[in-house]
């Protein structure tokens, strides 16, 4: 059975089935019982209610045996018959279930008047007979007791037509529970795999392809939880797989510009048109580097992705991990009219990492504020103590990045400013490549702005654990 909805159908029915059936026989059972106390009580109380009418008519019990004879009255065999009636039949020879009580009297003095089981008459009642007693008051005064000494009273019709409707009722019952379970089971079941349906199909249209999928989300439970994360799974894989379009894309482009470039330096070369001049030389040098820097980048992030980029981790100072990188942009920075500032706290922790993959984050946040930043403004470089590590930051005073990019400005291929896109032979994957170098150490980084007052690049990076102390020397009379 491959479905699911029937399985559940066909187990709440099970279930159902088997709470019925065990409800029919226990309440059968009860039934019966109660029935069978009932008559049992019915019975004792006539017998009761006989006893008391002859006492009151002849002011004792004696002779009462001779009284019931006459009047046709029988509570049992007479003495010394059988225990057990012959079996009744009726007329379409089925045979009848038959049970009779068998009551005995004795009167105040424990003298038998009314003999039943093992007592004859004039016996003396006894304590170790078996038999069930019951008192016979008249008028608020004891006057006998009830034996009763077995269970063999005759149903009547009424008594056992009204055990067949009981029962009639109760087979009812089990069947229209059967009944319901079906359609409660094939509601329930149809309502928890139509989300499940709608899932295998937009997962069958991923596969296909399509992958900008959405289903409806109808309920809080863990299917409902479950669509939820199907709907944001298949929204990001289709933002991945358009970010890895557009990706491929600039590339593309990025790589086109620089081997045209060479080629139609190259084909003029060749032809003649041009001379081999040292200007003509160093800017197909200049393109070829920048074929090197792009292979790179996208090697960097194809080893990231793998899991596979190598770090050579040594203890890194943060101050001269910053003043490096200061050092290394001051001209720059003075070129553009900028003024380049380093902060750093005193006693703050080394750094284990690599500290050339470092400086190259470090190299790619600063030459992107040096870039943003107009003339006359500042670029800031600081290192502050956090919570396991260190806080770099990279700070500047320039345009800002757009509300719009900010939430995906560590996307591959994404730009603050599109329009310098190819600038200064940029390939658009250094804050990727920042990020995916920042995540390898265990940091992380993020970023904040507001257009018009510039960005502000944050890098969390754990410190070096320290060295534990080294033990005291033992004495010589220590035990080690």
């Amino acid at each position: 059975m491959r479905s699911l909805g029937a399985r559940w159908t066909l187990a709440l029915v099970a279930v159902c089935l088997l709470e019925a059936v065990l409800i029919l026989a226990a309440v059968r059972l009860s039934t019966r019982r109660s029935f069978d106390r009932f008559v049992r009580e019915q019975a004792v109380t006539r017998f009761a209610e006989d006893a008391a009418e002859y006492y009151r008519e002849h002011g004792t019990l004696d002779g009462i045996d001779q009284a019931f004879r006459r009047r046709g009255r029988r509570f049992g065999p007479a003495p010394g018959a059988g225990a057990e009636q012959p079996e009744r039949r009726r007329r379409d020879g089925r045979r009848i279930r038959t049970r009779s009580l068998r009551f005995g009297l004795a009167d105040a003095a424990g003298r038998i008047v009314l003999p039943a089981g093992e007592y004859a008459l004039r016996d003396r009642l006894r304590d170790d007979d078996g038999a069930e007693r019951f008192p016979l008051v008249v008028d608020g005064d004891t006057v006998g007791t009830i034996l009763r000494t077995a269970e063999t009273q005759e149903l009547g019709a009424s008594q056992q037509r009204f055990l067949r409707e009981t029962q009639a009722a109760l087979w009812w019952a089990v069947a229209l529970a059967v009944l319901g379970a079906v359609l409660l089971g094939w509601l329930l079941a149809r309502a928890t795999t139509r989300p499940l349906r709608a899932l295998t199909r937009a997962t069958d249209a991923m596969a296909r392809g399509d992958l900008a999928q959405h289903v409806p989300v109808r309920s809080r439970d863990e299917v409902g939880r479950l669509a939820e994360a199907f709907n944001a799974m298949s929204a990001r894989v289709a933002e991945a797989h358009a970010l890895r379009r557009r990706m491929t894309a600039d590339v593309a482009h990025d790589l086109r510009t620089p081997l045209s470039v060479l080629t139609g330096y190259l084909e003029a070369l060749r032809d003649g048109a041009l001379d081999p001049t040292p200007e003509r030389l160093a800017a197909m040098h200049a393109e070829a580097e920048h074929l090197g820097r792009l292979i790179d980048d996208l090697r960097t992030l194809a080893l990231a992705d793998a899991g596979e980029l190598a770090l050579h981790r040594t203890a890194v100072e943060p101050a001269a991990l910053l003043a490096r990188v200061a050092a290394a942009f001051a001209p720059e920075a003075d070129a553009h009219g900028l003024s380049l500032d380093l902060e750093a706290a005193d006693g703050l922790p080394a750094l284990e990492a690599d500290e050339d993959r470092l400086l190259r984050v470090l190299g790619n946040l600063v030459r992107n504020a040096i870039r943003h930043t107009p003339q006359g403004g500042r670029v800031t470089l600081s290192a502050s103590p956090a919570p396991g590590g260190v806080r770099l930051t990279v700070a500047d005073t320039g345009e800002g990045i757009p509300p719009d990019v900010l939430p995906y400005v560590f996307e591959r291929t994404v730009r603050a400013d599109p329009s310098r896109g190819g600038e200064e032979g940029a390939s658009g994957l250094g804050l990727a490549i920042a990020r995916s170098l920042v995540e390898a150490h265990g940091g992380a980084i993020t970023a904040e702005s507001l257009p018009g007052e510039g960005a502000r690049f944050t890098l969390l990076l754990p410190a070096l654990l320290p060295a534990p102390a080294p033990a005291a020397p033992k004495g010589p009379g220590e035990r080690t």
